[in-house]
């Protein structure tokens, strides 16, 4: 059976019952559905709507008129909004996520990197102080190397040690203090602060200092004893039950300056100078007003066939008003050859007791054929002197 379609004001193309040969049906002919819809065929073919085109038919399914974002589906189920770390694709685990340095692409790096403001090592087991050198990050104690030369410290910054204690090397060499420098690194080894007016004593015995000392009056070894208020020591309280017997040292040889100086105390020579023989001299004596010399002794000599020595032995002692005085004891040789007189340095031992006359001495000397013992004096000191002189001659 066919039908003719009425198409506005006049019939359109038979209508065959199957849709075929159906045209030019204008859309306001067409049944009205729901306004601004998507027009789809059914499940059955037949024209339908729908408000969103579905997912199944290519659409989103909602509407996006309004939004902002970046669509995204999930399973089947579209939504717009800002990318989350679960819209990534998958990355290393624990990483940091940056821009590539080439493309700008996003990526991710295990440690963000010094140039873009990390460290670019794990210090999540590490301790001690962060470090950097040429741009590469360390962590750890500070060492040496570490510390600029020019670095000024402050003390507070340095760890505490014992209060009003002594800074020391310990046994590792590491800084160390100590309440009271002990005797090993040059100290007492104890704290004297409160320990009054000594004596002190340091013993050996572990090495402490007392001021507990006890002043002896027995012959006790390394006792001490005591003096008085005046200084003095009450030789009453001190028992000695033996005093060793002094040991003397030769006194070293003392050279003495050689002059000339004009001749005025004479010595009569001793008979006849045989070779070998010896005389003991008079007492001579003389006075220096000041700082002069004056000629103690003079000894003519003359030489045998090969020469002449003389020895000369002497004790010479001086004094001064009230109190002062000095002693010399010396030997020495001078000779005659042939008409040639010299003498050499005195062997000599000198003792002033007052420090005034220290500067006092005497030379051995010659003159001619003549050889002088010579005083010399003391400036504001009027020196008288005596000696008393041993000659031994002796023919080479």
């Amino acid at each position: 059976m066919s039908q003719r379609i009425f198409n506005g004001d006049h019939f359109s193309t038979t209508y065959n019952g199957d849709g075929a040969n159906v045209t030019n049906i204008q859309r306001g002919n067409v049944s009205i559905d729901t306004p601004n819809a998507v027009v789809i065929n059914s499940s059955g073919g037949i024209l339908s709507s729908e408000q969103f085109l579905s997912p199944s038919r290519g659409g989103f399914g909602i509407d996006s008129s309004a939004l902002t974002g970046v669509p995204r589906v999930n399973a089947g189920v579209w939504s717009v909004g800002g990318v989350t770390f679960s819209d990534l694709s998958g990355a290393p685990l624990n990483h940091v996520i940056i821009s590539d340095n080439i493309t700008g692409n996003l990526t991710s790096e295990p440690q963000l990197a010094p140039s873009r403001g990390g460290t670019g090592i794990n210090t999540s087991s590490s301790t001690g102080v962060a470090k950097i050198s040429s741009g590469v990050w360390s962590a750890g104690l500070i060492n040496n190397a570490d510390v600029s030369n020019t670095a000024a410290i402050a003390r507070s910054k340095i760890a505490a040690g014992v209060p009003n204690g002594v800074v020391v090397n310990d046994i590792a060499g590491l800084l160390s203090s100590q309440a009271v420098l002990d005797v090993a690194r040059g100290g007492l080894g104890d704290d004297f602060s409160s320990v009054g007016v000594g004596p002190f004593i340091l013993t050996n015995s572990g090495g402490t200092i007392s001021s507990n000392i006890t002043f002896g009056t027995l012959s006790t070894p390394n006792s001490i004893v005591q003096r008085d208020a005046l200084g003095n020591i009450n030789l009453a309280a001190v028992i000695a039950t033996s005093v060793d017997t002094p040991v003397i040292t030769a006194p070293a040889d003392l050279t003495v300056n050689v002059n000339n100086f004009i001749l005025n105390s004479p010595l009569v020579q001793p008979a006849d100078g045989i070779p070998g023989g010896n005389a003991i001299s008079s007492v001579y004596s003389v006075q220096t007003l000041g700082a002069v010399s004056a000629d103690l002794l003079t000894l003519p000599t003359s030489s045998g066939i090969n020469g002449t020595s003389y020895t000369i032995v002497g004790h010479i002692t001086g004094g001064a008003p009230v109190s002062d005085g000095l002693l010399f004891s010396f030997f020495g040789r001078g000779k005659n050859s042939i008409g040639v007189v010299s003498v050499n340095p005195l062997v000599m031992n000198a003792q002033s007791t007052d420090l005034a006359l220290n500067t006092a001495s005497i030379s051995f000397t010659t003159s001619g054929a003549d050889i002088i013992v010579r005083v010399n004096g003391v400036a504001g000191k009027n020196i008288n002197w005596c000696g008393k002189f041993e000659i031994i001659l002796m023919e080479f």
